[in-house]
């Protein structure tokens, strides 16, 4: 059997590239001052390098992958949050009603964040809430809104909460209203309803219908005649006996900017910072300009009918 010791001086040994590791458990071959362990340490080196090359290519493609599947991960998992967050809220949130009926759209919109579309389905919820005059009509007067169950308007209420994560609803809003001891033109500011001392937004676009609104933005409440539907609303037992949430507060710059504690008015000076009739367009939404005397006691005043956007 030949052997490398068996060679004679001067042979140089070319062996297969799959067989590295046999060259170097045999003996050294001597040619020139260059053994054959040498020649096999540089086969094993190119052999390396193309391993490597081969390696990095494929941990490039498997990072491809990787983020290809973590983007479809999350999308399937935003769904899945949808669909989950609609089942919790059934469950978690019966839709009840006193008055059969069915708030599962209004549901739907503010899962989905369609915020405008909610605030209008909840003006025509609360049409309906108030009895078949109001729905002839088209809206309501201020005295209906007591007749409102206090289920049907805790299932609302309890709609906004969840779905906004507490930042709107009436009880935000009839949080605000305390603070601002109902002073119309303070909670406004408060809650970007007015953009400056008495200048109102134009509705429905002027209105701001995402997460980045004021606590307490929406639902949006017509005040053009008054503030009396407003005023019940915030004062029915289904809403102040609700905990607003403490929320992060996104202030408006007009409120920022007014220094000014809020302190009791009497109706008279009330009415005279309120803006000229003439300058009130006929797309004003929310003013001051008639304020009532008295929101807590029964006036001939009150019998004006206010309505809710319609």
């Amino acid at each position: 059997m030949l052997s490398l010791n068996s060679l004679p001086a001067g042979t140089v040994f070319v062996g297969p590239p799959s067989s590295p590791s046999k060259l170097r458990s045999q003996s050294s071959v001597v040619q020139g001052g260059v053994q054959a362990e040498d020649f096999a340490a540089d086969e094993t080196q190119l052999i390396a390098g193309g391993s490597i090359l081969v390696s990095g290519a494929l941990a490039v493609a498997t990072a491809g992958r990787r983020k290809r599947t973590q983007r479809i991960a999350r999308r399937q998992s935003s769904a899945a949050v949808s669909q989950a967050s609609s089942a919790d809220l059934e469950d978690g949130l019966t839709l009840e009603s006193d008055l059969g009926i069915d708030y599962s759209k209004l549901r739907d919109l503010l899962c989905a964040k369609e915020f405008k579309a909610a605030d209008a389905e909840t003006r025509s919820l609360l049409i309906k809430m108030s009895g078949e005059e109001a729905v002839k009509r088209g809206w309501i007067y201020w005295a209906e809104v007591r007749r409102i169950p206090e289920k049907d308007m805790s299932t609302l209420e309890g709609l906004w909460q969840f779905c906004s994560d507490g930042r709107f609803g009436f009880a935000q809003q009839h949080k605000i209203w305390k603070k601002q001891r109902g002073q119309f033109d303070k909670f406004a500011l408060e809650v970007s309803w007015f953009t400056d001392t008495w200048t109102n937004r134009n509705w429905p676009d002027e209105f701001v219908y995402t997460m980045e609104a004021p606590v307490g933005h929406l639902p949006l409440t017509n005040c053009i005649r008054g503030a009396q539907v407003l005023q019940e609303l915030l004062d029915h037992p289904a809403v102040a006996s609700k905990k607003a949430v403490a929320v992060q507060k996104t202030t408006s710059p007009a409120a920022e900017s007014s220094d000014e504690k809020p302190q009791r008015r009497s109706a008279l000076s009330m009415l005279a910072r309120g803006p000229p009739c003439s300058s009130i367009s006929s797309s004003a939404c929310l003013t001051g300009a008639t304020w009532s005397a008295s929101l807590h006691t029964p006036r001939a005043s009150q019998s004006v009918a206010v309505p809710v956007f319609a």
